[in-house]
């Protein structure tokens, strides 16, 4: 029964296929009733070449035994190039452009297609194909045969498998719910079943990865450990139609469940889903730029414009939750990125982006997390990343300046205090005379400082808060000085306030801009004492200093110093002087601060030199006595009497020594 007997035509051209099941025991029927029985199938009247010039000339073999009938169209054309070939028939030949096609094979009038192949004829101008379906549509049916295949035989006898259609997916796990912290990922279409992504985890990607085309294709979410696509969780789950050859992001958003989570503040469903993007990049589009797309997926939070530090115009604006931006190209560089709320002029957050070395490249930025955790169950919060094209995230660092505190307020109700910071406790029981080293602070943000007596319990017993915005990169010294009731002290001698403040520096170093110096600043604390110069050697060191004010940075050789603290505009009245080895400061900074009471009557902090150095180290500057040939000798009194240490001296000038 294996054989077949013709009587065939002198110089005609003719086509015969060996197709069928030898045996059918074990085999599935034809869906259209066919046999499928072992069987030769002639064709006549083959081409050996295009009857039209520069087409390539096409007739197609159904050889499926298992397959229904089909319909064939080419993407983008809505008419079929083939309606309804069957099982062991041949179709009428094609002409067609030579050029590249997905061919799109349905299940006869129906509108889903069940497979997608690409068949590239742009080499094959003026040549005549053979296209045939061979294989088992479901193998398993079908004592697990070959599989389906869509092949081209040419007039010389090669024959080539047509590759399914593909498009390039890159996926991102931006669920913050606990529940889908690691999830595994399966995708299912006509072509099969796989689990694609096992213990996939929050803010993980993956590179560009092949998935079908064409055909309708299924992501579904199931837990870790899952055997099959049948454990994957209800309504977890996304089928698209991917176009051959296009790139795709996929993530996955939102909260599983929404009990005890935020709404959104533009009312925007934040259950789990996932947000599908096409057109995705994977280089720039320029060679000295970066592109950049953005993702809004931080369920709680507002929409957002997205700022560069110095640009006016926005880069992105109103960018709401689950949603994505168009791409933006900019020159690859370090930038500060400052996110506002849609419409406000003031930022929220402020993100430091080092483009630098990625010209050419292509990334997916992402907001990701709770803006408020603690209105979401303490889940993770927020956060910006960046997605590579080969799965590689990196977040964003915070926009941050360096600020050293130092607590200089000699009120004795102040001697013990909590420093809080944007609400959360920063020092504990912060001592008088103490400074921090220089801490990472949020730069280009309005940030809050709050000075609470010691034994508070938290940010709402503060005394006094201060709102600032820094400047990213920034550092900063911040003083804590002056009283809490200056009713209860002596007034300040040039007329300035002295209640409770924080001075703040801008200008501050950390270390000496010359290795081989030290770096000096001044800083007039000392509330009921006039401005001063700072004398050295006869020669002024700091001109005019008043209280609250901070000098200009001084460089100086490391050595031992005196310095003599004088009137402003008398240099001849010497206040105090004091002794500052810097002999072992090379390469450091200092900032003197004048500390305490000149009158400590009644038990106050009485005054002195202090250096706080940037580690947060405080040094204690010690006195220089000072010789009766610095001061006019007429009329001096001297207090109090006996003393013990130190005395005051009030000399003809009224001036306290």
């Amino acid at each position: 029964g294996l054989s077949i007997t013709a009587n065939l035509t002198y110089d005609e051209r003719y086509l015969l296929l060996a197709q069928g099941n030898v045996s059918t025991s074990g085999y599935a029927s034809n869906p259209n009733s066919i046999n499928t029985s072992f069987a030769f199938l002639p064709v006549g009247g083959i081409r050996n070449g295009s009857g039209t010039s520069g087409n390539t000339d096409l007739i197609v073999i159904h050889g499926s035994p298992d397959a229904p009938g089909v319909d064939v169209y080419a993407a983008g054309i809505s008419a079929p190039l083939i309606s309804d070939l069957r099982y062991n028939q041949a179709s009428s030949y094609l002409s067609v452009p030579a050029d590249e096609y997905v061919l799109k094979i349905h299940g006869a009038g129906s509108s889903v297609p069940l497979l997608a192949k690409v068949a590239d004829l742009s080499g094959a101008a003026n040549a005549s194909l053979v296209v045939f379906a061979s294989g088992y549509f479901n193998p398993a049916n079908n004592s697990n045969g070959p599989g389906f295949g869509l092949f081209v035989a040419t007039p010389a006898g090669e024959v080539e498998e047509l590759e399914n259609a593909t498009a390039q997916l890159q996926a991102i796990h931006n669920s913050p719910h606990p529940t889908a912290d690691s999830v595994d990922v399966w995708v299912t279409s006509t072509l099969g079943t796989v689990k694609l992504l096992p213990n996939f985890k929050f803010r993980q990607a993956t590179p560009f990865v092949d998935v079908p085309a064409g055909i309708p294709v299924t992501v579904a979410i199931a837990l870790p450990g899952s055997r099959t696509i049948a454990d994957t969780v209800a309504g977890l789950s996304i089928t698209a139609n991917l176009t051959y050859d296009e790139r795709y992001l996929l993530l996955a958003q939102g909260n599983v469940s929404t009990s005890g989570y935020a709404a959104n503040p533009n009312g925007i469903n934040t259950s789990f889903s996932f947000l599908p993007v096409g057109g995705i990049r994977e280089s720039a589009s320029s060679s000295g730029n970066t592109d950049l797309i953005v993702i809004h997926g931080s369920p709680d939070a507002p929409g957002v414009d997205i700022y560069a530090k110095g640009v006016s115009a926005p880069l992105i604006s109103d960018l709401r939750y689950n949603r994505a931006s168009s791409y933006v190209s900019v020159p690859a560089a370090r930038y500060v990125l400052k996110i506002h709320g849609a419409g406000s002029p003031v930022a929220v957050a402020a993100k430091i982006a080092d483009l630098s070395n990625a010209a050419g490249a292509s990334l997916v930025v992402f907001a990701s997390g709770y803006f408020n955790p603690a209105a979401n169950n303490n889940g993770p919060a927020f956060g910006i990343f960046a997605a590579l094209p080969d799965g590689t995230v990196e977040e964003l660092d915070n926009a941050t300046a360096r600020v050293q505190v130092i607590h200089n307020a000699a009120d004795p109700a102040a001697a013990q205090v909590d420093v809080y910071y944007n609400g959360g406790l920063l020092l504990d029981n912060f001592g008088f005379r103490k400074a921090t080293g220089f801490v990472s602070v949020a730069a280009e943000t309005p940030i809050s400082f709050g000075v609470a007596p010691g034994t508070s319990s938290g940010a709402a017993d503060t005394l006094k808060n201060f709102n600032y915005t820094l400047e990213e990169g920034g550092n900063y010294i911040v003083v804590a000085n002056g009283v809490l009731n200056p009713m209860s002290f002596k007034a300040n001698p040039d007329g300035r306030s002295t209640a409770f403040n924080l001075f703040v520096n801008p200008a501050a170093r950390r270390a000496a801009n010359n290795s081989s110096l030290v770096d000096v600043v001044a800083f007039h604390g000392a509330t009921d004492i006039m401005g001063v110069d700072v004398v050295v050697a006869g020669n002024p060191l700091v001109n005019n200093l008043f209280y609250g004010d901070f000098s200009t940075y001084a460089s100086v050789p490391p050595a031992a110093y005196v310095l003599n603290l004088t009137k402003a505009d008398s240099n001849n009245v010497v206040l105090a002087a004091v002794n500052a080895d810097l002999s072992s400061l090379t390469g450091r900074s200092a900032t003197l601060l004048a500390s305490g009471f000149l009158d400590a009557a009644g038990g106050v902090p009485a005054f002195r030199v202090i250096a706080a150095l940037a580690d947060g180290n405080v040094l204690e500057l010690p006195f220089v006595s000072l010789s009766t040939r610095r001061f006019e000798t007429r009329s001096l009194s001297m207090y109090p009497n006996p003393a013990t240490d130190r005395i005051g001296v009030v000399n003809p000038f009224n001036t306290v020594l």
